[in-house]
This record gives structure tokens, C-alpha cells and sequence, in this order.
């Protein structure tokens, strides 16, 4: 049927193209934090509180030189820069060096209180050696980040050696680098896939189609996830990446065996149809493991990871309804280069396959107790894995937003923004700031921070209680109590008056009347390793603890009695650990999930246990070269387990299918893996080669998760060619030694 109405398959084909071309078009991208973590994470109510309690917006840090900042001429550049800033539509506040809460002079040199303030904005709005302004923009609640982060970028450009920082700089270059990559690398992955193929077979047409399938695949995938409400994330970057690999992996099987009945002399439609009966099984249950190993993900708890999942299994349902629609048309359509041929050389890879089944034959015990070895040597290196934290390592190092990063570390004293929230009463007294002094006091102390695995302590410290410290006298602190209350309330009115410092520091939470908040700013260097971070907000958090900054007694209206350390600083890192914390638990999910399809199609337990074997281990070592090449896991490999499950089966599928249809046929065991280890081994080693050099584009990704993905799905195909064309027959030997299959 397939074959006689392949006309109107190919028109229906043309039609959805044309319907999803323009559909695709409106996809839509996550590029919230927020969403990155499950519902329920502890992570999110302090920062949810800090967000809304002091209104803290997004920030972006522009930094930029100036050697005669704290002068009339640099505290005027500063504010022109800011003016044209606040300009911007979308940024809702810009606060700098020349934004003193007391006016501009107080930060001449002149002015006997100047040296007070420059010292207590320090590491925020300059730096200490007073040659770097910073200013800092808070953006509107339901601002464009897009469109605010490249007008802000157009501007502070203008500044000498003008740099950008912040969470939404780095989301919104990741996604165009992304976007960019998308494009670019896509259009260079495919030509080296092309190029493979007529290098494998030697036929125009024959690249067409999986070519055909691929972006067929990719453009309906796409044009369905805007049907479904789906928005596209950092997570799911890598969706074109996967339906490229389960396409490929399909229409290289189609060629070869279509070639085979060529080779035999039938008519091309004769062979199509020969081809369709003895793959549509085969190729139906490779899909399907596909999505059931994609699926794994929807027990996740973050949505994104979710949604990957949903796309991921759509993705591999659709190259079935590609195949289905596109290959018979394309396939006999004219008389053109209608035949696949061999490739040069081909006559080696016959003896290679030959040679290592031989192996296997002749020294199984040889080569079981060599891959034992191996795998678990390499497999060991998965211990050595440790979850990168610096966000910025996500882009290379002479990206711009690195040297950006690289720019405010050095001169800033840290990039990464974080903070403390803490419970506080409903008036501020003395006694509650002097609480305050006494926590910051060892917040700002190195001492308090040795021995706890490298951390240091944080390089700016901020609060209210330090600008009221600016403006006041130092005897006010020891003035009898009411003086001290009494200056301190008007000093807060004065504050309330004239700016937003005392909301930003000190507020009531909106959505609960009575509860009153202090927070405390904190800088640190964003470019350290998981251990130094986690070490550090850890000892921060300890510190709040310590000090049992509590409310006073009798205030029942707080929803916590300690301090809470947040904060984007924060999220980022325990961003990866969020994905990472289902990751085995997904990855048992796909295998189990896998061997039962696989069992079901084949009715076997043990061709079932066949087909999982040799392709689980390869995973694990995959793994295992990457800790002991010491890289880290990011958002590109936090996946790979449970993703690399579903497609390293696939041509064991083929395989499998091959060696029982032989075996049912009345061959032995010995006949049955000759036959498929020449037809679907070809196909199999066909794709892994046409694969591994497509994926050879990504390494020119700004992204590295983009690069540490196509490395991992390489390193993951190569080792599923290892172990289906020796550890499966190797199983099978041993599983099949009656030469009967028993249908358990």
C-alpha cells in the first residue's frame, strides 16, 4: 500500500511541510530560572519572598572604566550614562556611583563624608580603587529581557572597556548562541552528513532522503510543539540533535537493505517492498524504545525537563510518520540515480565485520573478561563527576560574556549577586541593628571562613544599617537608647522621602500583612568550582543560623525565625544538582521501560536481556571517560543517561530482528550472526560514522553544554558500535546455545 500510494503520501507530506513551516515559526522560549527547578524545591519560596517583599527585579551590571571616577567630570559621565539607561524601555531603575541617597556632592572629595560612602558602596557600585563604575540596572517586572539586554549592551559599548554581567545577560546569550548555533552548525552538520553519505553509498538521491527525513521531522516536531502549548528551554536546545540521530539511524538500515535486493537483481520497486516487510517491524519498535526512553524524563520534577521529554518522544514518533510518508516517494520517484552503491573500500568493512564476529566466535572468554575489565575501568571514572556551578563556563572562555565576567571579577571583586533575607519587627530599633552590625561584622571576617572547604568570605557586604553608618556619627551608637532611637527615625523617614533605599533593605512582605523583612546584599566571585560555592553559601548560611537573627519575642506573624540565604548566586548554583537529581532514577526508568517494549515485541525475555546489555555499559563508560577527563556535568550532559538509553538500542533492534528471523528460518546460531552482523552491522557502523562526523560540527558551538552534549551522544554511538558488534553477539552466543528460541 505503502509503495502504490506512495504519490499521495508524498503530496500529504509536501502539504504538511508546507502547513508546519509556518507553524514552527511561533515557538516560544523559556528563558525563566525560575522554571528550571521543581515546583516544590526549597530553593524557590526565599526567593520568591526576596523578589516580592524588597521588589528586586532582574539585574543587569554594566561596568565600565574610568580612571577619575569620584570627580565632578567622572560622577557627570556616570550620570549621563545612566540617564540614557533609564531611557531604556524595560529597565525600571539605575543606580550608580553618582546616586548618592544624600546627593551627588557627598561623594566629592571635598565633602568630609565622601570617603564614608565610597567605602560603604564599595564592590557595588565601584570599585575600591575607585577606577571602575558600575551601574546597576533593575529591570521592569514584565520587561522584553531580549530587547533590554541589546539596548543596554548598544550603550554601555560607548563606555571605555563597557561590560555586561547579570542573570538575564547570561540567559539571553545563551539562547543566542543557541539560536545562532541552531542555524550555522545546522547547516554545517548537515553538509557533513551529506557528505558522508554519498562518501557510504555514492548516490544523490540517496542523500536526499534522510536528509529529507531529517528536517521534515525536525520543522512538524517543532510546528506540534506550538500546538501543544510546549515552550522551548535550555534544556531542550539538544531536540534537533536527537531527531537528527533516530532519522539517520533509520533511513541508514532502509538504504542498505534496499541495496541488498538491488544487489539481487529485483526491479527498485520489488526491493522498496521487500525492504518495507522485513524493516517496518524493526523500525516501529526503534522508534517507540525511543520515545519510552525519552519518556523517562516526564517523571521529573523540573518542567522543562518535562516538556525535553514530551518533545523528544513526539520528535520519535514523528521520523516514524517521516519514513512512512516521505521514503517511498522519494525513493522511486524518476528514474535518476535510482540505486545506492557500494562505497570505496567497502570490501574492508566486509572484512572488519567478518574479523570481529571471528573474534567473538574464537575467544569469547577472551574478549568477555576484556570488556569486563575495560568497561568497569572506565565505568569508574563516573565517580570522579562533579556538577559545574559557574554559569559562565557554559560559554567559552573568549566569549563575551566570559570576558565580561572575567572584567568585573577582577576589578569588582565578584560578579555573583546574592543575598540574605532576614525576620525582622515591625519598627527598626537599636538593639535590632546592632544584631545586624554584629552578623555582617563576621560575614566581612576571613577567619570565620577558614577550614570550610576553600571559601572565603563574601567581597561585599550591604545594608541598611551600613548607610545609616555613612551618614551619621560614629558616637550616635553608643548615645543613650531613646537619642539613638530617635535620630535613627528620622534618619529612616529622611531615607523613605528621598529615595527607594529603605524598601530595597527593609520592607513589609505584600503578601502577608504584619511580616517585616531585612535584607542583607552580599557579592562573591561567580567563577568557582561546585565545592568552593556550595562551601560558601553553606558557611553564609551557617553564620545566619549562629547568630539566631531572630524576631522579637512574641511576634508570631513571621513565617520563619532565621535568616535565608537566596538569591540568583543561589539558584545558579544548585541549578544543575536540580536536573541531576532524578537523573538515575529517569535513566532506570528508560531501561526498564526499554527491555519491557523490547520483550513484548519479541516476546523474549531473553533477547530482551540481549538488547540492554551491551548497550547500558556503553552509557556508563561514556560517563566514566568524562570524569576521568575530568570534565564537569552541565546542562548539555545532565541528561545523557536517560536520553543515550533509547538511542543506543536502536540498531541492536535491527540486529536482533535480523538474527531471530535467521534462527526461525532454521539457521543456527553461527548462520544467524553472520547474516546480521553483515546486514545490520553495515548499517549500524553506516550511521554511527555519518552521525559521529555530523556531530563533529558542534564543537564550534559557543555553547559549551551544546558541545559536551554532541561529544557525550558520540562517545555513546561509538560505544554502542563496540558493544553491539561484540558484546551482543557475545550474549547471544551464550543465550542461544541450543540454537532455539524458547519465546521466554
Amino acid at each position: 500500500m505503502l509503495v502504490r500510494r506512495r504519490t499521495w503520501l508524498l503530496a500529504a507530506a509536501i502539504a504538511i511541510f508546507a502547513w508546519a513551516s509556518v507553524s514552527s515559526q511561533q515557538v516560544e522560549f523559556d528563558r525563566s530560572l525560575e522554571n528550571m527547578f521543581a515546583a516544590d524545591d526549597p530553593v524557590l519560596p526565599p526567593f520568591r519572598r526576596l523578589k516580592r517583599t524588597f521588589h528586586a527585579g532582574d539585574v543587569v551590571l554594566a561596568a565600565y572604566a574610568d580612571d577619575n571616577l569620584f570627580t565632578a567630570e567622572g560622577l557627570d559621565r556616570a550620570r549621563a550614562l545612566a540617564a540614557k539607561l533609564e531611557a531604556v524601555e524595560g529597565i525600571e531603575l539605575v543606580v550608580g556611583p553618582h546616586s548618592s541617597f544624600l546627593g551627588p556632592a557627598i561623594l566629592l572629595p571635598k565633602n568630609p563624608w565622601s570617603q564614608r560612602l565610597i567605602d560603604t558602596f564599595a564592590g557595588f557600585t565601584h570599585s575600591r580603587d575607585g577606577r571602575t563604575a558600575a551601574l546597576i540596572c533593575v529591570l521592569a517586572e514584565n520587561a522584553d529581557h531580549t530587547a533590554t539586554v541589546e539596548a543596554i549592551r548598544g550603550i554601555i559599548d560607548e563606555a571605555p572597556s563597557g561590560v555586561l554581567a547579570g542573570e538575564p545577560v547570561m540567559i539571553v546569550d545563551g539562547f543566542r548562541y543557541l539560536e545562532r548555533d541552531g542555524t550555522r552548525l545546522g547547516w554545517i552538520s548537515t553538509t557533513l552528513l551529506a557528505l558522508v553519505i554519498v562518501g557510504c553509498f555514492r548516490s544523490l538521491r540517496w542523500v536526499v532522503v534522510p536528509l529529507a527525513v531529517v528536517v521534515w521531522t525536525r520543522v512538524v516536531t517543532e510546528a506540534v510543539l506550538v500546538a501543544l502549548g510546549l515552550r522551548m528551554s535550555i534544556v531542550s536546545s539538544m531536540l534537533g540533535a536527537i531527531v537528527t540521530v533516530v532519522a539517520v539511524a533509520a533511513v541508514m538500515h532502509v538504504i542498505v537493505r534496499f541495496r541488498m535486493a538491488r544487489a539481487r537483481g529485483r526491479s527498485a520497486s520489488a526491493s522498496l517492498r521487500e525492504t518495507i516487510v522485513l524493516l517496518a517491524a524493526p523500525v516501529f519498535w526503534a522508534c517507540l524504545t525511543d520515545a519510552m526512553g525519552f519518556a523517562s524524563l516526564l517523571v521529573s520534577d523540573v518542567a522543562p525537563v518535562r516538556d525535553f521529554g514530551l518533545m523528544t518522544a513526539t520528535g520519535a514518533m514523528i521520523v516514524l510518520a517521516a519514513l512512512v510518508l516521505l521514503t517511498p516517494g522519494l525513493a522511486l520517484f524518476g528514474k535518476w540515480d535510482a540505486d545506492p552503491q557500494r562505497t570505496w573500500g567497502e570490501s574492508h568493512l566486509d572484512e572488519g565485520l567478518t574479523w570481529s564476529l571471528r573474534l567473538v566466535e574464537r575467544h569469547p572468554r577472551w574478549i568477555a573478561a576484556l570488556a569486563a575489565v575495560t568497561i568497569g575501568g572506565l565505568s569508574l571514572g563516573a565517580l570522579n563527576l562533579s556538577v559545574e556551578t559557574d554559569f559562565t563556563r557554559n560559554f567559552r572562555r573568549d566569549s563575551e560574556i566570559a570576558e565580561s565576567y572575567a572584567f568585573i571579577e577582577s576589578r569588582l571583586g565578584g560578579a555573583g549577586v546574592w543575598d540574605i533575607v532576614l525576620p525582622a519587627p515591625a519598627k527598626l530599633d537599636a538593639a535590632y541593628l546592632e544584631r545586624v552590625r554584629r552578623l555582617q561584622a563576621r560575614l566581612r571576617d576571613p577567619e570565620q571562613f577558614d577550614g570550610y572547604n576553600g571559601s572565603k568570605a563574601p567581597t561585599a557586604v550591604l545594608s541598611l544599617v551600613d548607610v545609616l553608618d555613612g551618614v551619621t556619627n560614629d558616637r550616635l551608637r553608643s548615645a543613650p537608647r531613646p537619642l539613638h532611637d530617635f535620630v535613627l527615625g528620622n534618619g529612616l523617614r529622611a531615607l523613605r522621602g528621598g529615595s527607594t533605599m529603605v524598601r530595597a533593605f527593609y520592607s513589609e512582605d505584600p503578601d502577608a500583612a504584619g511580616r517585616h523583612y531585612y535584607r542583607i546584599m552580599l557579592r562573591a566571585p561567580e567563577r568557582l568550582d561546585a565545592a568552593e560555592k556550595n562551601a560558601l553559601i553553606g558557611r553564609v548560611g551557617g553564620i545566619c543560623d549562629e547568630e539566631e537573627m531572630l524576631a522579637p519575642a512574641g511576634d508570631k506573624a513571621l513565617s520563619f525565625t532565621a535568616g535565608e540565604v537566596t538569591g540568583y548566586y543561589v539558584l545558579l548554583a544548585r541549578l544543575i544538582d536540580s536536573i541531576l537529581d532524578d537523573q538515575w532514577r529517569m535513566f532506570a526508568i528508560a531501561a526498564g521501560s526499554i527491555g519491557l517494549a523490547i520483550a513484548i515485541a519479541f516476546r523474549s525475555l531473553r533477547i530482551a536481556f540481549a538488547a540492554m546489555a551491551p548497550n547500558l555499559l556503553p552509557i556508563l563508560v561514556a560517563l566514566g571517560i568524562w570524569g576521568w577527563l575530568g570534565l564537569k556535568v552541565n546542562i548539555g550532559t545532565a541528561m545523557i543517561a536517560a536520553v543515550s538509553t533509547g538511542l543506543s538500542v536502536d540498531s541492536s533492534i535491527h540486529y536482533l530482528t535480523e538474527f531471530r528471523r535467521r534462527l526461525r528460518g532454521g539457521e543456527n546460531v553461527a548462520a544467524a550472526l553472520r547474516a546480521a552482523h553483515q546486514g545490520a552491522g553495515r548499517a549500524m557502523t553506516f550511521a554511527t560514522f555519518a552521525l559521529v562526523v555530523g556531530f563533529a560540527a558542534l564543537v564550534r558551538s559557543e555553547f559549551v553544554p551544546t558541545i559536551y552534549f554532541g561529544s557525550l551522544v558520540a562517545l555513546a554511538l561509538l560505544g554502542g558500535l563496540f558493544g553491539n558488534l561484540l558484546l551482543l553477539p557475545l550474549v547471544l552466543r551464550w543465550l542461544f546455545r541450543d540454537g532455539a528460541d524458547s519465546g521466554r
